[in-house]
């Protein structure tokens, strides 16, 4: 009885421990979307690469394969960084979630992506950046050419 007791102490202590660490995870992991929803992108992104993979079971007891993919985009009007899984025989996803409420293992895992996904974000900027520079001339060139035919 002793040990079980020394076990649940142990327990409690790890808990606590486990609790305020993954606390301070889901803080900084706030500060960080918020820092990036500061400058205005609008611009959805995923990192090719799933943050990993898990077997699961369905239903039917039948082992499925699980991806879980990490991105930046808008849930319920808010922009955020975000989680998504994806079952390997089924093509519809699941909806995605904010990162912040993800469990905490995937919330581990995924901060360690955030470099990668800024730079993905980065990218992608660059590239509609670019394309709107291009629709934009083709714009002037329409609006000059519709005000010579007045």
């Amino acid at each position: 009885m002793k040990e079980v007791q020394a076990t649940l102490q142990r327990i409690e202590a790890v808990s606590n421990t486990l609790n305020q660490s993954s606390d301070l995870l889901s803080q900084k992991i706030v500060e960080i979307e918020s820092a990036l929803n500061h400058y205005k992108l609008g611009i959805w992104a995923w990192l090719e690469e799933p943050l990993f993979y898990r077997l699961e079971s369905d239903s039917n007891g039948t082992d499925i394969e699980v991806s879980y993919h990490f991105g930046y985009g808008k849930l319920r009007d808010k922009w955020g960084l975000l989680i998504q899984e994806r079952l390997d025989h089924d093509p519809e996803d699941r909806a995605p979630l904010f990162l912040k409420d993800a469990p905490r293992d995937i919330r581990a895992r995924a901060v360690e992506c955030i470099p990668k996904l800024l730079k993905c974000i980065a990218e992608k900027g660059a590239e509609l950046s670019r394309e709107i520079m291009k629709k934009t001339e083709l714009a002037e060139q329409i609006a000059a050419s519709l005000k010579k035919t007045k």
